[in-house]
């Protein structure tokens, strides 16, 4: 019974299925797009068109815009970002722009000593040599009327301001024979026959005239003198404090002495001992110690402050040598000399080799060296230097920048 129930279903859903496809195969041809053109007739079977443009859409000119995505150009705007570099790369240039420094270094160096300035000529008759007081006024003696032995000379003590060239006749000197200029603004007279006379000494800044006790004087500074005189076996160096009239022993070693001169509270000298060297003692005596023990006679020292120049003979010649009383380390400044002067740190000497007048400028251990072209060849114990002035036999030099 069940059986037949379940072959009476099955034989109704059969009938049901064919009519459903009966019911296809009398409907409308195939349309995919659902455009109302069937397939076989539809250029464009897949998408909805019109009937017109054969079943395409006719807005697809309209798809030809998506080109609008050019703006991708504007993503090669990066390029705008690369005249930053060109920027950049300037400023990488700029330190050229700090190099021009070193180039201005350099001429700071080099136009610093501008050496001696030429000042010109001033016809000046010099009794012997002069000296600068103040570093400015230039100290000599004229010889009116020249004295012999036992006569009287006349000679004028004249001083030149050498920054104006005024001239003025500062004192009447009545003296014997010999009378010097020495440094440190002092004159020196010195009796040489006669007992009427006696030596002299006259203090340009006080106007002071002192009788002295002693017949040479071979250097002074500062109201002090210095000379040479045997004593017993050998020459000895003395001092004297002309304020107070004391005497001091300088030096009291076994063996000869020549040369004296003297800058403060030191004294310098020749000492003989198996040839001439130069040695130097306090001007009180006491402390002599050698101060140059080159090869050969060393002579005719003379000192200013810590600076030493003297000779060495060589022959005819006289080899001009500079030691500082500190340093102690002799240099040779030339080989063939004349005369010479120290002061201020300044050396003025006539170079027989190349028969020009020069000058040595002194800084510590430093020594630089200028020649005066405009000053007259020829030796001449008319000179005088001072830190700002040198006096050449009537030549007058301004030294600036040294």
């Amino acid at each position: 019974m069940r059986s037949s129930y379940l072959l009476l279903g099955m034989m109704i859903m059969v009938s049901m299925l064919a009519g459903c496809i009966n019911e296809g195969t009398d409907s409308q041809p195939p349309d995919a797009d659902n455009d109302g053109i069937p397939d076989e007739d539809d250029a464009c079977p897949n998408i909805y068109g019109e009937a017109s443009n054969q079943g395409c859409p006719t807005s697809t000119p309209t798809t030809t815009s998506p080109p609008v995505i050019t703006p991708r150009p504007s993503t090669t705007v990066p390029p705008t970002t690369t005249p930053a570099p060109t920027t950049a790369a300037p400023t990488t240039t700029q330190p050229p722009t700090t190099t021009p420094a070193p180039t201005t270094q350099p001429p700071t160096t080099t136009p610093a000593p501008k050496g001696p300035v030429y000042s010109g000529v001033m016809d000046l008759v010099i009794y012997d040599r002069p000296e600068i007081v103040d570093d400015s006024l230039l100290y000599y003696l004229y010889e009116s009327v020249p004295g012999t032995l036992n006569t009287t000379g006349l000679y004028y003590l004249m001083r030149v301001n050498l920054s104006n060239k005024n001239e003025m006749t500062y004192a009447n000197l009545y003296y014997l024979s010999t009378v010097q200029m020495v440094d440190n603004g002092a004159v020196f007279c010195s009796a040489s026959g006669g007992d009427d006379w006696v030596p002299q000494y006259l203090n340009i800044h006080d106007k002071v005239f002192k009788n002295l006790a002693v017949r040479t004087m071979e250097g002074h500074d500062d109201w002090w003198i210095v000379y040479v005189l045997r004593s017993g076996t050998y020459k000895q160096v003395y001092s004297q404090d002309l304020k107070t009239g004391k005497e001091y022993n300088v030096t009291i070693s076994p063996c000869n002495k020549e040369n004296a001169d003297l800058s403060g509270n030191m004294v310098v000298y020749s000492q003989y001992n198996r040839d001439w060297d130069i040695y130097m003692a306090s001007v009180t005596g006491g402390g002599e110690m050698p101060l140059s023990t080159l090869d050969g006679d060393e002579m005719y020292p003379e000192i200013d402050g810590n600076d030493v120049v003297y000779v060495i003979k060589k022959g005819t010649e006289n080899q001009l040598y500079y030691v500082s009383t500190i340093f102690k380390a002799p240099r040779k400044l030339a080989d063939s000399v004349g005369n010479y002067v120290v002061k201020d740190g300044r050396i003025l000497y006539y170079d027989k080799e190349d028969s020009v007048w020069k000058l040595a400028v002194i800084t510590d251990e430093t020594i630089v060296g200028y020649t005066l072209s405009e000053a007259a060849t020829g030796d001449s114990n008319k000179i005088a230097v001072s830190r700002s002035w040198a006096y050449v036999n009537g030549h007058i030099f301004k030294l600036t920048n040294l």
